[in-house]
């Protein structure tokens, strides 16, 4: 606790929250206002799920097992392991991405300086926050979760991950995007 803080709880009547209902970027699978995890072992595809969604959202075009297009929408994505002039860019390409709605959010800087580091999970919510504003993203892909998560942040106890991970939902419903991971 810091020293002359005073905290306090801050609690909420249900009786005064006002029900929404479920705004989806694919139905009944990936929710906007919402983070979405998706598991797998490595080499399964998850990387390749990714950059199809990341496609799809940029045109528009139809989710499987869905009817209709939806509205095109900007995405962000956040990506340690491939490079985006020889994997990403690609991906996108082969699968029909709009590349002017596609944004790689390489890592933080200072002042205009050099790239420092990546993005990292909870601190530098506030800047994922601008992209997602000045950008006008719907849709944040974060591949893959755990090299975004920051050091401090211990990846084999679960209170650690869900104390790491509840500012990234806060930001969800605040923003309205959805979070794959």
């Amino acid at each position: 606790q810091r020293p002359n803080h005073k905290r306090e709880a801050v609690l909420t009547s249900m009786a005064d929250v006002e029900e929404e209902s479920v705004e989806w970027f694919w139905e009944d699978r990936i929710p906007f206002g919402n983070q979405t995890i998706i598991a797998g072992n490595p080499g399964q595809g998850k990387s390749v799920l990714s950059t199809d969604l990341a496609a799809r959202a940029s045109t528009g075009r139809r989710m499987p097992f869905t009817p209709g297009r939806t509205e095109p929408i900007p995405v962000i994505l956040l990506t340690a392991e491939d490079s985006k002039a020889n994997t990403i860019k690609p991906r996108l390409r082969a699968a029909g991405a709009d590349m002017d709605r596609g944004f790689v959010m390489e890592g933080i800087r200072e002042e205009k300086g050099q790239v420092i580091q990546l993005l990292s999970i909870p601190d530098d919510i506030p800047l994922l926050r601008s992209a997602i504003l000045k950008t006008g993203a719907r849709l944040v892909i974060i591949d893959p979760l755990d090299a975004f998560l920051a050091d401090n942040v211990n990846t084999h106890q679960n209170h650690s991950i869900r104390r790491a991970l509840t500012p990234l939902k806060m930001l969800a419903e605040e923003t309205g995007v959805a979070i794959v991971s």
